[in-house]
């Protein structure tokens, strides 16, 4: 988002809405501080502003960024799916896609119901960076009898072919996800581009 847009004075700002999150991220135990911002330049691509996010980060905290918040001016899905292939796929690292009205970040924008909505992206935040928002309930041995007593892992795999407008030679985006303990509250997950013949 450009910074003209994003860094207007007021609690529209992406300051003040990086400060909200922050604290709320800190209230529910997710240590935070707040990330340096990289603002939107109209001669990079997607992965380049990624890289000048990590490049910030490191320069920052004087280690590799950990996750991308990334701030959309609008919804748009592929903008989303190009940030997600370059952030997952290409970057290897997780990220997280907010959408500027939505978390009342903005000209003219009002930042409504911004505790909730910091609340959630907590909870989503928390997850990809290998944190439990939920536990199966009761004994998986029980719950899930048929595994009984034995060690499991439950394996999720997708392919996301490329749009049919994409241009030709556009990869496929192919992902896993596993279980990492038995009450499945945690997982790990990749994203890899492949070459698409569809």
């Amino acid at each position: 988002m450009p910074q003209d847009d994003a860094d207007v004075e007021g609690p529209s700002g992406v300051v003040p809405f990086m400060q909200d999150l922050v604290a709320s991220l800190n209230s529910t135990g997710v240590e935070c501080v707040m990330p340096p911002i990289v603002y939107e330049q109209p001669e990079l691509s997607v992965l380049q502003h990624l890289r000048a996010g990590c490049d910030a980060a490191q320069k920052h905290f004087n280690t590799s960024a950990e996750l991308l918040l990334v701030l959309l001016p609008s919804r748009s899905a592929a903008l989303y799916q190009e940030v997600k292939l370059a952030s997952d796929a290409a970057l290897g690292l997780p990220s997280q896609v907010l959408v500027a009205p939505t978390a009342g970040v903005g000209r003219g924008v009002q930042p409504r119901g911004r505790l909730q909505y910091c609340a959630n992206l907590g909870l989503k935040i928390n997850a990809k960076m290998g944190g439990v928002n939920v536990r199966l309930a009761g004994n998986p041995d029980q719950v899930i009898p048929v595994i009984g007593a034995r060690p499991f892992i439950l394996f999720g795999v997708a392919l996301a072919p490329p749009a049919v407008n994409a241009a030709p030679g556009t990869p496929a985006a192919a992902a896993v996800v596993a279980s990492r303990d038995r009450s499945l509250g945690r997982y790990s997950s990749r994203v890899l581009l492949q070459p698409w013949h569809g």
